[in-house]
């Protein structure tokens, strides 16, 4: 995967686009002094001027359109990233259990874009919040304790973070959510969060890309109150 080229999504090629126009003004500028440069160098500096301003230009059309990735091609990457992932086998090996012993309710596979403080953000043109990290995280339910295993991809720079949790019923003091939206873009479509909060910790997790989490979150809370009760 092209991760210098997902960088370019939130990051376009401004800065060195910049860098390029500041070498052709230096290097015109240097051509207008031409004749008042000492003769010994004026040759060479003029030569050397007309091979940056060729140079940048070759490289302003050869990266005019390689400096801009669409949210098709950033989706795309995310999701080839996630098909990659076999999360249900992955989690229960990092859990070190059987999938018999978490059939209290069916298993619960949360994923989407990360709210992060360490994770770029943008607003694509479709008007949904894309950042560059992305978290996948499978919940599993035994007699006793919900048992958790994430898995947090940087989508720049090419490193995962994997954790896992567990707790105890008792412990836990509620399942919440959280959505990020905009006051000044009132069509942008934000990025959801599910909170499982204990004392003294919580465990968070990106829910934007799951279909019925409401009916999910309501499983959940449900099976709470069942086990509290």
């Amino acid at each position: 995967m092209n991760y210098e080229r997902n960088k370019l999504y939130f990051l376009p090629g401004a800065f060195k686009w910049k860098m390029q126009l500041v070498f052709i003004c230096i290097s015109i500028f240097l051509l207008i002094l031409g004749d008042k440069l000492p003769y010994e160098i004026r040759g060479l500096i003029e030569a050397l001027a007309w091979i940056s301003i060729i140079g940048c230009i070759i490289w302003i059309v050869k990266n005019s359109s390689d400096s801009v990735v669409s949210d098709a091609e950033f989706d795309k990457a995310v999701n080839d990233k996630f098909k990659s992932i076999d999360i249900l086998q992955t989690a229960l090996d990092k859990i070190g259990l059987d999938e018999d012993q978490v059939r209290e309710i069916p298993p619960v596979f949360f994923n989407g874009f990360r709210i992060d403080k360490k994770a770029l953000e943008k607003i694509g043109r479709d008007g949904k919040l894309r950042t560059s990290m992305y978290d996948i995280t499978a919940l599993f339910f035994s007699d006793t304790q919900v048992f958790m295993y994430q898995q947090v991809f940087d989508m720049i720079k090419g490193t995962k973070l994997e954790n896992t949790q567990e707790y105890f019923y008792k412990d836990i003091v509620s399942f919440s959510t959280s959505t990020k939206s905009s006051d000044k873009d009132q069509d942008m479509k934000g990025v959801s969060t599910f909170l499982l909060i204990v004392p003294n910790d919580e465990f968070y997790c990106s829910m934007s890309n799951v279909s019925d989490s409401d009916g999910i979150i309501n499983a959940m809370k449900q099976k709470l109150r069942d086990k509290k009760s």
